[in-house]
């Protein structure tokens, strides 16, 4: 009998170290601290639409300026950058873009990401490990263009200023806030 209980004893210590130990995000992260940009020049007639999945998929540091995200793609691209590399995302978005009945930034903006909101979106961008793209392409469907490593370097100074100057959103209100728009139901 207590050799059948050590043996017992054994294989669950044996599977418990198998698995490894749940990540955590940290209760009150500071605010990130962008990478710098990439020295690489893009090419200028190429266009980056079909293949931002895959780019955002490889990324360690996603920021993500959007109004109104409508390509599913990039949202689950999003996602799996964030189970599948432990990625750290920025989204800069809008309330309206926000509380939209069938968003996908709301979506982005309810998994472990530092979500920023600003009064009047400008047009979108997305930094990936410091390399910067721009264009329409990134919301909805249409041409999406690398930048090169000057203007990347504008888009990440912008992006830390505001993140800097401004308080990130609390997922709860913004759950919150969604349901009484979209549901007229009041949560405490």
């Amino acid at each position: 009998m207590h050799q059948a209980t050590s043996l017992l004893l054994a294989l669950l210590v044996t599977a418990a170290a198998a698995q490894p130990a749940p990540v955590r995000p940290p209760a009150s992260p500071p605010a990130p601290t962008l990478r710098q940009a990439s020295p690489v020049t893009p090419t200028p007639s190429k266009s980056y639409q079909a293949m931002l999945p895959d780019l955002i998929r490889q990324s360690r540091q996603i920021v993500l300026r959007v109004n109104s995200l409508k390509r599913a793609d990039v949202a689950e691209a999003v996602r799996q950058a964030q189970i599948n590399k432990g990625a750290d995302v920025i989204l800069i978005t809008s309330k309206a873009s926000l509380m939209e009945r069938e968003s996908l930034t709301m979506r982005l903006a309810l998994m472990r990401t530092h979500t920023y909101l600003e009064e009047r979106p400008g047009n979108p961008f997305i930094i990936l490990d410091g390399v910067a793209y721009t264009g329409f392409g990134l919301v909805d469907f249409g041409r999406v263009n690398r930048e090169p490593s000057g203007s990347a370097a504008t888009f990440i100074t912008w992006a830390q200023a505001f993140i800097d100057a401004h308080k990130k959103v609390d997922p709860v209100w913004m759950v919150r806030e969604w349901t009484w728009l979209n549901l007229k139901i009041r949560l405490n």
